[in-house]
């Protein structure tokens, strides 16, 4: 019966950490005034949902006197401000973040510590 080996299953471990953490975001829905919303610096994307419960995730959103604009995928919105509902902003969740990682060290652990004891030979 063959093992996988300490690095294999360590460069397995390390992938899923980096994808659990890149996966903490969520969307949160903005109080500020649009206008405020979208002058913010970070901001690369915006999800608008229409008064229609429509709903569109904008990269490089700009607001042009009464008309936010932005690439969505099919290609340049134009929406005008009286049709959107609220926006929402992508943002970091720091709780989830940190659960993830605690409890992504600790399955990497228990799979460090298993494979070392299935390779680990005292008499050799």
């Amino acid at each position: 019966m063959t093992f996988p080996s300490r690095s294999h299953a360590m460069r397995v471990t390390s992938l899923l950490t980096l994808l659990s953490i890149l996966a903490c975001t969520t969307w949160r829905v903005e109080t500020r005034p649009l206008p405020e919303v979208v002058a913010e610096r970070s901001l690369d994307k915006l999800r608008v949902t229409l008064t229609d419960s429509t709903s569109a995730v904008l990269r490089e959103p700009s607001l042009q006197a009464d008309t936010l604009t932005g690439r969505a995928t099919w290609g340049v919105v134009a929406i005008p401000v009286a049709h959107v509902a609220y926006v929402a902003t992508h943002r970091v969740s720091a709780p989830a973040t940190v659960g993830l990682i605690l409890g992504s060290l600790t399955v990497a652990a228990g799979v460090g510590l298993v494979i070392f004891a299935l390779t680990f030979d005292p008499w050799g």
